[in-house]
């Protein structure tokens, strides 16, 4: 994961690791980088000093240098040493390319293994930021993290735009509509807005999920709304819909535009009225709850087809969030994987250290039709089929092998320099007329050449003044 932005009291609450390494190592940087995030860094030199600090404080992590001699490892997997440790997660470092090494230290219960270059005595610090991300601040308390943590990301990943604004949406209990490719993580951004809501409450409020195209037609309206006993053929108990579960809560509905169209009038009432009649009864009951829908589909183009309703396209458009495609952030795609391969090693038992250097140039090159989804997926195959070691370039299939490279503009910086605001503005300009050229005018079929909804590109081109 790249670094997260935490608020102080999240940040003074974070506590101290623990580095044991060479004697002299110049922690100068490591300490002033963690110091921004609240962190203390406390450097040890012997198993004395180890059992010493975990005797009389409480270290939020112990990061372990491999030594020249290979006997630290050794010492903090010996038994007195393991007892003392208790919950205290383990980041162990390593020489590059020492595989069985590598193996050794996550069978022995390192949360995870980061490399040491030749004449590192420490490794990257952004190496163990990331680290620390993805194993130890999910181990605290989940109300003193900020819900964001959630979302694996880099640094300079376009992600932190749609992140930024989480915070305003969650104050507000409007309708979010979440749109975005299948497998860009729409489900997981609904969560995150939920539980920064929640942050806000003194009472925890439920999340309702539903995927509107997962469940049958005639089944669909009966999850809803509810039903009385006897209201329809095997109906033989009330049944609490999940729109009455919501109510004080969230509720998220996946795949909206997979709701018939008797259904999309239904819940268009329910969010109009505040009010849900079970199938069967005539009692309607009050609700209030806050709606988040998620679709891959565009909505405008389904309105036109008459297989979406308008009016509630408008209702649950208060709010809209667009998700970019894993191809458009490729800089996530390795923090991604990292996570995807710690994830599954607990899942499968398995003890895959990481994914080389051709590899990754691989992985970044691929269009990932399918998204973090299919990303994660490859990955839980070669961490099951391969099962230890580095991820190699042969461990991947062929559509990745034989993927072209990723197309870059012939853009170059003048040793003039350039006014950069204005280089993209005119680039935004040349696409957009290009893709409406293209189109011959045809909108919908422009925003398809680019890649985003009908609606950003309208507003694009009627902010650029483009008829």
């Amino acid at each position: 994961m790249a670094l997260r932005d935490m608020d102080k009291d999240s940040q003074n609450t974070q506590g101290t690791l623990l580095i044991w390494c060479d004697i002299g190592t110049d922690l100068g940087d490591l300490r002033c980088t963690f110091a921004k995030q609240g962190w203390t860094v406390d450097a040890i030199a012997s198993k004395g000093e180890l059992l010493h600090n975990l005797e009389h404080h409480s270290p939020m992590c112990l990061i372990i240098c491999d030594d020249p001699e290979r006997t630290r490892l050794e010492v903090v997997l010996n038994n007195d040493v393991t007892s003392s440790l208790d919950d205290v997660p383990v980041i162990a470092a390593v020489r590059q390319g020492d595989v069985p090494r590598s193996v050794k230290a996550m069978q022995s219960g390192a949360v995870t293994v980061l490399e040491l270059r030749a004449g590192e005595c420490i490794p990257k610090t952004s190496s163990l930021i990331q680290a620390i991300d993805e194993h130890v601040r999910p181990a605290q308390d989940w109300r003193n993290i900020d819900p964001r943590d959630l979302i694996v990301r880099a640094p300079d990943s376009p992600l932190l735009g749609v992140l930024e604004v989480l915070p305003q949406i969650a104050r507000s209990d409007a309708p979010v509509l979440i749109l975005g490719e299948s497998g860009t993580g729409k489900d997981l951004f609904a969560k995150v807005i939920h539980e920064l809501g929640e942050q806000r409450d003194t009472e925890s409020r439920p999340m309702i999920s539903i995927n509107c195209g997962a469940i049958p037609e005639n089944l669909l309206e009966s999850e809803l709304f509810g039903h009385v006993k006897g209201s329809f053929t095997g109906a033989h108990e009330d049944q609490l819909g999940l729109l009455q579960a919501a109510d004080g809560g969230t509720l998220f509905l996946d795949e909206i535009a997979e709701m018939p169209m008797h259904l999309q009038v239904k819940l268009l009432r329910v969010l109009q009225d505040g009010m849900v009649t079970p199938i069967g009864s005539r009692e309607p009951t009050k609700v209030n709850f806050r709606i988040i829908a998620a679709t891959h589909t565009n909505l405008e183009e389904a309105i036109k087809l008459g297989t979406f309703r308008e009016d509630l396209f408008y209702r649950l458009n208060v709010l809209p969030i667009e998700l970019p495609a894993l191809r458009d952030h490729p800089q996530d795609i390795i923090p991604l994987g990292d996570f995807f391969i710690q994830k599954h090693n607990a899942n499968h038992n398995t003890n895959i250290v990481g994914i080389t250097h051709e590899t990754r140039s691989l992985l970044k090159r691929y269009q990932w039709p399918g998204n973090i989804r299919e990303l994660e997926h490859l990955l839980e195959r070669v961490c099951v089929m391969k099962q230890s070691g580095f991820i190699e370039r042969d461990d991947l299939p062929e559509s990745v092998l034989n993927a072209p490279p990723v197309v870059h503009f012939g853009l170059d910086v003048p040793s003039e320099g350039i006014d950069m605001t204005d280089t993209l503005d005119r680039l935004e300009r040349t696409l957009l007329e290009s893709a409406i050229k293209k189109a011959d005018g045809n909108k919908a079929q422009a925003a398809r050449l680019l890649g985003i909804n009908r609606t950003t590109l309208v507003e694009k081109l009627k902010r650029k003044n483009i008829s």
